[in-house]
């Protein structure tokens, strides 16, 4: 059982308090009671398919991936409603792909790649911050970096927490 519950997501529907909806009626215990139970059929007999399912989104960053294939499983006999899953996290997962291409460890980095191809056998800091401030310039930006944030930066990527 507990193998089991550890691939449920728990969802508090409860409402906070002063945020009751104008437009839907409180439910009567009734009701809320056969919502619970058609919920609680309707995952015991679609368990065994969100096991065997081979749902697995790779169009988005891998944070959004696991959320999405998190839920897209869930999703039973209902390929358009995955399909509307991922596209409503798909601008999540860009600005954080955008937001990473704008950090200073992957420009740095990127940048000592792009050098290393070049055949040098020694690179300094210099030549690495000189890199990463022309990429800047060439996206418009005004923001430049020096030698020493960049090596901080680039010591900080290389170094695991702790070190």
């Amino acid at each position: 059982m507990r193998s089991v519950l550890q691939n449920y997501l728990h969802v508090n529907a409860s409402p906070a308090p002063g945020t009751e909806s104008q437009r839907a009626l409180p439910l009567s215990e009734e009701t809320m009671q056969d919502l619970q139970n058609q919920l609680l059929l309707y995952r015991v007999k679609n368990l065994p398919s969100v096991f065997r399912t081979d749902f697995n989104v790779s169009s988005v960053s891998s944070e959004v991936t696991s959320i999405a294939n998190a839920l897209g499983k869930c999703i039973v006999d209902a390929p358009g409603l995955r399909d509307e899953l991922v596209s409503l996290l798909t601008p999540y997962s860009e600005q954080q792909i955008a937001e990473r291409l704008d950090d200073l460890g992957t420009l740095a980095v990127g940048t000592a790649l792009s050098l290393c191809h070049q055949g040098k056998d020694q690179i300094l800091v210099g030549e690495i911050a000189a890199g990463v401030n022309q990429t800047l310039k060439e996206r418009g930006e005004r923001l430049q970096y020096s030698a020493e944030k960049v090596g901080h930066r680039l010591k900080k990527a290389a170094c695991p927490v702790g070190d």
